[in-house]
Order: structure tokens, then C-alpha cells, then sequence
């Protein structure tokens, strides 16, 4: 069987329309079933990790599948509501509010099964299941679409009924660093090269916009959760103390819309509300101020650079004090006055900010420090830009696709 295509989901089996989103997504659960549900991550491969293709009768071990995962408690076949059966055939990805399986349908096709885990504190997955039924409807090669969405007859123990499918993609940008780092223990980063960053960032920012007509942020793009869709081939050059990957097919979609928000109606003032993990959090939303259509740019930027350093630009700290400290140190840029003038009237900011008066304006001593060659400047020029620290000079994903690192090949 040949690789799900980017381009498009795999078919919809006869069987199986009685469960199409487009019919059953509506649809009231279960009485018995009426339980807390949360969500995480959605990935998942359709093929081994070699240039090998999958045959129907085939299932190569997902290379990539996590270690912690008890798999005993698993079900060997998901029973869908008035529909077909998927056979279990590994884990793609577990975390604390869901579960995504690797399943296979009879006709040869795999997918990949997010189930919903019992919480006794209700992560509300509605805004997830929204965003996929507007992408769903408004399909782009470069974003993760549904496939189906409904209920299982026969859930985990752990889980609840309801059940959310997309097409089987694969490993994501920090699962292959992960590896080729555990397989050179004597190279402290794994990066990839300059080429596969252009190509992979260029699609990033596709899906971006396109996420961002749909009016919906992300808020969570880092390189967990965008996926490679085609060949997981690659080849590794070793450097002094890193290694070098690069991919043998760029092909990515963005995933996981777990903490998916949409624009504020026509008119109305965004409200501030904490969002983004805090490493990937962008200035505003520490300074008390509103998620914007900017905020998820700079994420792109900590991913990036992620990609190029092979590590997180700004490391998790204890506490958001210390978390605005070590962003404003690192990227030595200041806050405009018009922003902490608008922080300190919108009263949202518990931070202390008098620190800010020892950051320098230093563009040598901040990032720039990571640069390894001069022909890298340019790609350093964009993410100059991408961490402006005011989101109303922050480019948009439109402007940054237009940019010439990505212009100049």
C-alpha cells in the first residue's frame, strides 16, 4: 500500500459512512458513557521509518513509539458505535488528557485513534473538535484534518467513548532530533540542515496562515507537534558537537489543535487569558495582554530556532518571573514603553518588571551568539523579526512566507 499522500486523507471505506464526521459528529453520546474528557496530541506514522514502504499485510514497530507506555490495558481492536473495527497496532503518542493509537482498517489503510482519558477535572476538547471540523471542511496540505469523529463501543478502561481519527502521519521534527541524538551520545545537539529548515519553515508558515483565515490560533506550535508525511528517511552528518540531519522529504503538517482558540467576534475586545506553554510563550501574554494573530509567530520563531540549535531557545523555569527574565536576557531586546504603558493599564501583569531596566539592546550578545556560519545570517534576520518583542511589528505568517531566506535558495 503507498503512503498516505500530504495532499489528502485516505478514503472513506463504504463501511464506515455511517460514522463520517460530516454525519455523526453532532451526535449525543451515550448515557453510559457520559464521563470528563481531556485531550493532548495528535501524530502518527503510516509507514517504518527506513525507505521500506507498508504492504497491507505488513506492520513494522513504530520507531518512534514512547517507552512508558503500558500497552497491556489496551483494547487489540477499537469497535466503532454502528461501525467498523480498527485493529490496535501500537501507540503514537501519550499524554497527561488523551491517548493516540496507530490502528489499521481492514482495507489496509492506518489511522490515528486520539481517545479521551477520564479526569476527574474536565478538559473541555470542544474548541479541538471545532477547529478540526473548520480545517476539515477548509482542508491545507500542511494541517493535520479529520478524518472521522465519534464514539467507540468498547473504549479503555481509562478512556472515554469518544473517539477522534485523522489520517496516520509521522514522526514529529523533535521525535527524529530525539533519536539521532540517542544514537550519537557523543553529540550534544541533533539540528537540521539549513536546507530542510527553509523547506519545513515555508510549510510551517503556510499552515499558519491558512489556520489564521480560518480565524483560529494555535498556541501550541513547537516542533512536538509538527510531522513529517512522507519518507522518514534521512542522513546524518556529523559535526564537532553535533549532528547534522537531513531529511530525504520535507513534507510536514501541523498538528494537535488541543488548546485551539478562535478570534474574538467582529468588534469585541479580546479579553486576556494565559495561553502557550512557557517556553514558547510570546512577550504580550506576559505582560498581561491578549493572544493575538502574532502570538503564534513567535512560537514558529522558538521552533525554528529550535530546529537549528537543536535546543529550546528559552528553557522551562519555575516560575513566569523567572521565565520573562531568561527570554528578555537571552534575545537582549527591550520592552517598548508603549507596551509596558498598556500592561500597566490593562492591570492583568503580576510580574515584577523592574528588571528590564539591566537588559540591554545587545543584537551580539543575545541569539545571534548561535549563529554557525556566515551564510546563516539570513535565516538569523528572520527570526530577528519573528521575536519582535511588540506583536504590532511582529510580521504576519503572509509576510514571513515572502521573506528572503526563503526567497533566496
Amino acid at each position: 500500500m503507498k503512503r498516505n499522500q500530504p495532499s489528502s486523507s485516505p478514503p472513506i471505506p463504504a463501511k464506515m459512512k455511517s460514522f463520517s464526521a460530516v454525519e455523526n459528529d453532532e451526535k449525543e453520546m451515550p448515557l453510559e458513557s457520559k464521563n470528563e474528557m481531556g485531550s493532548k496530541a495528535l501524530q502518527g506514522p503510516s509507514s517504518q521509518y527506513e525507505e521500506s514502504q507498508m504492504t497491507e499485510d505488513s506492520s513494522p514497530p513504530y520507531e518512534y513509539e514512547p517507552f512508558q507506555v503500558d500497552k497491556t490495558s489496551l483494547p487489540k481492536v477499537l469497535q466503532i458505535l454502528d461501525g467498523p473495527e480498527f485493529r490496535v497496532k501500537g501507540v503514537f503518542g501519550d499524554g497527561v488528557y488523551g491517548i493516540v493509537l496507530r490502528v489499521k482498517h481492514d482495507n489496509g489503510n492506518y489511522f490515528a485513534a486520539k481517545l479521551f482519558k477520564n479526569r476527574a477535572v474536565r478538559f473541555d476538547t470542544h474548541n479541538e473538535e471545532e477547529a478540526f471540523k473548520m480545517i476539515r471542511d477548509n482542508p491545507h496540505d500542511n494541517l493535520l484534518s479529520l478524518t472521522y469523529l465519534g464514539w467507540l463501543q468498547n473504549p479503555p478502561p481509562f478512556c472515554t467513548a469518544r473517539v477522534l481519527m485523522t489520517p496516520a502521519c509521522g514522526p514529529s521534527l523533535s521525535d527524529v532530533m530525539t533519536k539521532v541524538k540517542r544514537k550519537h551520545p557523543n553529540h550534544e545537539y541533533a539540528v537540521y540542515s539549513l536546507p530542510n529548515i527553509r523547506e519545513i519553515s515555508k510549510q510551517v508558515a503556510a499552515g499558519m496562515e491558512h489556520l489564521e483565515k480560518l480565524k483560529i490560533y494555535h498556541l501550541d506550535l513547537k516542533c512536538s507537534n509538527v510531522v513529517f508525511t512522507e519518507s522518514f528517511a534521512h542522513k546524518t552528518e556529523l559535526e564537532a558537537d553535533r549532528a547534522v540531519i537531513d531529511m530525504s522529504h520535507t513534507d510536514v503538517k501541523v498538528i494537535d489543535y488541543g488548546v485551539a482558540q478562535f478570534h474574538s467576534s467582529s468588534g469585541s475586545k479580546p479579553s486576556f487569558q494565559i495561553a502557550q506553554a512557557q517556553e514558547i510563550r510570546a512577550p504580550e501574554l506576559f505582560l498581561g495582554l491578549p493572544y493575538n494573530t502574532k502570538s503564534d509567530v513567535w512560537s514558529m520563531g522558538c521552533m525554528t530556532l529550535n530546529m537549528y540549535s537543536g535546543r529550546t531557545p528559552f528553557p522551562i523555569q519555575n516560575t513566569q518571573q523567572h521565565q520573562f527574565e531568561l527570554l528578555m536576557s537571552t534575545l537582549q531586546k527591550t520592552v517598548p514603553e508603549k507596551m509596558l504603558e498598556e500592561s500597566k493599564r490593562e492591570g492583568k501583569c503580576l510580574l515584577n518588571l523592574s528588571f528590564l531596566d539591566a537588559v540591554g539592546n545587545d543584537r551580539e550578545e543575545g541569539f545571534h551568539k548561535l549563529v554557525r556560519e556566515e551564510s546563516d545570517e539570513i535565516l538569523f534576520n528572520l527570526l530577528d523579526l519573528m521575536f519582535t518583542v511588540d506583536p504590532n511589528d511582529r510580521p504576519s505568517f503572509e509576510n514571513i512566507q515572502k521573506h528572503e531566506f526563503f526567497l533566496n535558495k
